[in-house]
C-alpha cells in the first residue's frame, strides 16, 4: 500500500504563515521523493487570545468591517491626521492605540473576502494540483459532543493541576507551575510564556490569574485533542512548529510523543530539516566550539567591531532608536540626565532581556520570569557593600509599542527604586563603549549576546550556563542555580 503524507500544523491566522506551510509541503514533495503522491495538510485548533482587550479589538473590527470601504478610508485618513499631533503621540498608551487602529483599518481596506486565505479559514476543504504536486488542505474536525466532553474534562484537570501548585492553600508556587506536566507532556512553561506575552499589564511577571487558568484549560484541551486524533499506519505524519515558545508548541510535544516527525523551519543550518524528536531545541541556537588550524582572532575582532559600530549588522529590523549609540561618549538616564561615572569603585550593570517575548525558550533557570531575575539581581547586589552603583541597561531594540509589558515592567522598577540613589536606569540606547571606558563593573545577563561585546571591551560578565555559550565557552562567569548566582553576586568585590 502506498503511504499517504500528512502534515499537521496549527491554524495560525495569517496569510504569511499559510504560504510558509505551502512552501514546506513543496519542499517535502521535492526532497523526499514523494512524486505523484498527495500531501494532506491538516490544520489544527489555534490557541485563542481571550484577553478582554483582544476580544474588544475583534468585536470593534467586526463592526467596522460592515462599513463601506470609503468610510473606512476616511476613518484611516482622520486617524493619520490625529497621529501628527505630537503632544498626543508622545503619550505611549495613546500612540499604541493609534497604531493598532491604523493596522486594523488598513487590513480592512485591503481585505479580499474571496482570497485563497479567506477560503481556507472559512474551514472549507481546498484541493490543488500543480504538475506532480498534489495537496489537500482542511481543518481537523471532531464531533461537537466530543469537543464539549474534552473541554469539560480540561476544566476539571485545570482546577486539579492548579491546586497542586499551592502550598498550605495560600502560597502559589510558580516553580511548580512552570514544571507542570499533564499526561507526560510538559506544559507549564508554555502556558506561563503565552499568558505573560498576551497580558502586558502583568509587567512580564508570572502570577495566578484568570488568564493563566484559561490558557491552562486550552493547553489540556490541546493535549487531549491531539491524543484523540487518528493517525493511520498508512500515513507518513509530520508536524510544523508555528510558535515554539508558546502553547501552540503543545501540539508538537504531544504529537511527537505519538511518533509524528517534526519539519523544522527554524533550523540555523538549512531551509528545512526533519527532526525525530525535540532534542534539537536544546542546541539549535547554541554556538558550536570548533577547532581551527590557524589564528582567527583577527576575524573575531573584525566581527565584534562591526557588531558594535555597524547598526545594520546588529539586527536587520533595527531602526534609528533601536540600536546602541556606541559613537556617543555621553551616557544619559531615562530622564535624559547626563550620568557621571567613576572607575574608583565597583559598579554592576544589569542587561535584562525582553520582559515578555519567548521567556523560557532556553529552559527553566530557577527564576519565575525575567522580572523576578532582575529584581533578585538588584536585591542581591544591594546586600553587597562593595557594590556602590547599580545600572540597568535595557536591550536597545525593546519596542514598548509592540511589547508593552516592557513599559509596565520599567514603570514598576522605577517606582520601586525611585528613592534609592544607588540604582540608575540608563537610556536603552546608551553606548556600551562609553560604559566600558568609564566604569569598573561586572555585567549581569541571563543569556544576552551583549556578553561577547562587553568581554571584548574588557569588562567581565556573569550569565546563565544555558545561554548561547553553553558549557563549551568560558569567557564569562557562569551560574547554574539560583543559589549559585546569589553567592556570586554577594561575593563580588573591587579587587577580584
Amino acid at each position: 500500500m502506498e503511504k499517504k503524507n500528512v502534515i499537521f500544523v496549527c491554524a495560525y491566522p495569517t496569510a504569511g504563515h499559510l504560504l510558509n506551510v505551502l512552501s514546506t509541503s513543496m519542499w517535502l514533495h521535492k526532497n523526499q521523493n514523494y512524486s505523484k503522491k498527495q500531501i494532506d495538510i491538516k490544520l489544527l485548533f489555534n490557541p485563542e487570545n481571550l484577553t478582554l482587550s483582544f476580544i474588544t479589538y475583534i468585536f470593534l473590527q467586526k463592526i467596522i468591517s460592515f462599513f463601506p470601504k470609503k468610510i473606512i478610508k476616511y476613518m484611516l485618513t482622520f486617524l493619520k491626521n490625529r497621529t501628527k499631533n505630537r503632544s498626543l503621540s508622545k503619550i505611549k498608551i495613546i500612540n499604541r492605540l493609534y497604531i493598532k487602529l491604523e493596522i486594523m483599518l488598513n487590513n480592512l481596506i485591503i481585505q479580499n473576502n474571496n482570497s485563497f486565505y479567506r477560503t481556507i479559514f472559512k474551514k472549507n476543504s481546498f484541493i490543488e494540483k500543480y504538475k506532480n504536486w498534489n495537496i489537500k488542505i482542511e481543518f481537523v474536525k471532531l464531533p461537537l459532543l466530543r469537543k464539549f466532553k474534552i473541554l469539560f474534562i480540561s476544566f476539571f484537570y485545570t482546577f486539579f493541576l492548579i491546586g497542586t501548585c499551592f502550598k498550605k492553600l495560600i502560597y502559589f508556587d510558580r516553580q511548580k507551575f512552570l514544571n507542570l506536566n499533564y499526561k507526560g507532556i510538559h506544559l507549564g512553561d508554555l502556558v506561563a510564556a503565552y499568558t505573560i506575552r498576551l497580558n502586558a499589564k502583568f509587567a512580564g511577571q508570572l502570577n495566578l490569574s484568570v488568564q493563566l487558568f484559561i490558557n491552562l484549560v486550552q493547553s489540556i484541551y490541546i493535549i487531549r485533542y491531539a491524543k484523540s486524533l487518528k493517525i493511520s499506519y498508512s500515513e507518513r505524519a509530520y508536524i510544523i512548529p508555528t510558535e515554539p515558545w508558546y502553547i501552540h508548541q503543545i501540539w508538537v510535544r504531544t504529537l511527537n510523543k505519538r511518533g509524528v516527525k517534526i519539519i523544522d523551519p527554524h533550523s540555523s543550518h538549512t531551509e528545512f530539516i526533519i527532526r525525530e524528536n525535540l532534542d534539537y531545541l536544546q542546541t539549535n541556537w547554541k554556538v558550536d566550539r570548533k577547532k581551527f588550524s590557524h589564528d582567527v582572532s583577527s576575524v573575531a575582532k573584525n566581527y565584534l567591531n562591526e557588531k558594535l559600530y555597524n547598526i545594520k549588522m546588529i539586527d536587520t529590523f533595527l531602526e534609528k532608536d533601536f540600536a546602541n549609540d556606541n559613537y556617543n561618549n555621553e551616557v544619559k538616564d531615562i530622564y535624559n540626565n547626563s550620568v557621571k561615572f567613576s572607575k574608583n569603585f565597583l559598579s554592576v550593570v544589569i542587561f535584562p532581556q525582553n520582559f515578555e517575548d519567548a521567556l523560557y525558550d532556553d529552559g527553566l533557570d530557577g527564576f519565575d520570569d525575567v522580572f523576578h531575575w532582575i529584581q533578585f539581581s538588584i536585591e542581591s547586589c544591594l546586600e553587597n557593600n562593595e557594590i556602590k552603583k547599580i545600572y540597568i541597561k535595557l536591550h536597545p531594540n525593546i519596542d514598548e509599542i509592540n511589547y508593552p509589558a516592557n513599559y509596565y515592567a520599567l514603570e514598576k522598577l522605577k517606582n520601586k527604586y525611585k528613592n534609592n540613589p544607588k540604582i540608575i536606569i540608563l537610556n536603552k540606547t546608551s553606548s556600551l563603549v562609553a560604559l566600558a571606558k568609564n566604569l569598573t563593573f561586572y555585567g549581569l545577563t541571563r543569556c544576552g549576546t551583549v556578553t561577547e561585546e562587553m568581554v571584548y571591551l574588557g569588562q567581565p560578565m556573569i550569565g546563565w550556563i544555558n545561554g548561547p555559550w553553553n558549557k563549551k565557552f568560558n569567557f564569562l562567569n557562569k551560574w547554574e542555580t539560583v543559589k549559585e548566582y546569589e553567592l556570586i553576586l554577594k561575593n563580588l568585590s573591587f579587587d577580584t
